[in-house]
């Protein structure tokens, strides 16, 4: 099972979002970021359990605002999805994924879309057109849709799953377990990997019923012939 190290391939100063406080002025602030390319990626590396090597790297956005420091994605993505801004980020979080795709040949990718883009098919139209349909791409980059989205909307999530399938990636379920309907997630969608949820990877070897949840869970996707990811994995 895969895990993702605690450590950040880039240091970043977090900014307080207090001065963001009002939807519009943040609102606002997402924009002229997007507009000024200041939104981008720093890359976490998922480590194969046994080996400790990098198997792929989780693209995590980052905003830095204009005096310097930097928003984590928990400081503006949230509120983005609330302003329905969630698609312009989504499509600039594929651009910089694909150039360094382009930029580093042997360099794996994973990166996670929010619900607005899977009911849309201007993303999976953007991933085409960027990667002029090359499969060397697409083979490299891992899309991560959270179970909670594919249980409010199965049908169009699955339409989704569809269309990366078709175009060459690999689909990864984020947060599996956290919606509690993970058969039903199993069972629908063509999936390459499961990442359990990091509520219960933390707690392991301290809780007997998170210990037996986990092992349920990779069982059930051992089952599928799933890869997995256990979240907030320490060393």
């Amino acid at each position: 099972m895969g895990r993702p190290m605690e450590e950040s391939e880039t240091t970043v100063e977090i900014a307080e979002p207090a001065e963001l406080s009002s939807r519009a002025a943040l609102a606002d602030e997402i924009i002229r970021a997007l507009n000024d390319r200041r939104i981008g990626i720093t890359l976490q590396p998922v480590v194969m359990s046994g080996t400790q090597d990098p198997e792929f790297f989780e693209c995590q956005l980052r905003l830095r605002l204009t005096d310097g420091s930097t928003l984590d994605a928990d400081g503006f993505v949230p509120a983005a999805e609330e302003l329905r801004l969630s698609k312009l980020i989504d499509h600039r979080a594929l651009e910089l994924a694909i150039e360094l795709l382009r930029a580093e040949p042997t360099r794996k990718l994973a990166l996670k879309v929010s619900a607005q883009s899977t009911k849309d098919r201007h993303w999976t139209d953007a991933l085409e057109a960027l990667t002029g349909r090359d499969r060397d791409l697409t083979a490299r980059l891992t899309v991560e849709v959270t179970e909670s989205i594919a249980v409010a909307d199965m049908g169009s999530t699955a339409r989704f799953v569809t269309a990366l399938k078709i175009a060459g990636c690999r689909v990864a379920l984020d947060e599996f377990g956290a919606g509690y309907a993970s058969f039903r997630s199993l069972r629908r969608l063509d999936l390459d990997m499961v990442k359990i949820d990091g509520s219960f990877i933390e707690n392991l070897s301290g809780h007997d019923k998170d210990d037996d949840f986990v092992q349920a869970l990779l069982d059930l996707a051992h089952r599928f012939g799933t890869e997995t990811v256990g979240e907030w994995a320490g060393n």
